[in-house]
């Protein structure tokens, strides 16, 4: 089991026994409204699917908890990893919470350094609803660059809603 360690924050891949904590997690009202891809409501075998998934050729994902804790605050993940392109996509979410105390972009930064010297990618690219501003900054942070906006990309609630994408090249990931 792979385990990544940064100084507050672990990651390490998400297990069944996680799946009650992602349902208490997702289906929180700031997360779920903030969610590009996640369906409402999330149910304890859309968790265990999810789990099920979780760590493959193409795909990811780690539980995030705070050092010597075992209550998960949230999830990061590499998703559509291309071994061609040496590309994926980064996606996360973490707790109400835990949010504001840049636990996200410590998990960030862990899981970047795995996508570009582990995996040897070469470009990770993330989406958030433009009006996500908390996952905006933890992307700015990170050193990401906006590459551009996809118009009514998401539908949520009979309402679409605009998608930033935004890219990290190797070259450009300082630790």
């Amino acid at each position: 089991m792979i385990i990544l360690t940064g100084n507050s924050v672990i990651l390490r891949p998400l297990q069944q026994r996680d799946a009650s904590q992602i349902c208490r997690i997702v289906n929180q009202v700031a997360i779920r409204e903030a969610m590009v891809t996640i369906k409402y409501p999330f149910s304890e075998a859309d968790a265990l699917a999810l789990i099920q998934q979780s760590n493959s050729e193409h795909c990811r994902r780690f539980a995030v908890l705070l050092k010597d804790q075992t209550e998960m605050l949230g999830c990061i993940s590499l998703l559509e990893i291309d071994k061609v392109h040496l590309q994926a996509e980064l996606s996360f979410f973490i707790s109400a919470q835990a949010s504001g105390k840049g636990l996200t972009t410590e998990a960030g930064r862990i899981a970047l350094r795995h996508a570009f010297t582990a995996l040897k990618l070469n470009r990770l690219y993330a989406l958030h609803l433009t009006g996500n501003v908390a996952s905006a900054k933890v992307l700015e942070k990170l050193g990401f660059t906006i590459e551009g906006v996809l118009r009514d990309r998401v539908r949520k609630n009979n309402q679409f809603y605009d998608v930033k994408v935004l890219s990290l090249l190797r070259r450009e990931f300082v630790e």
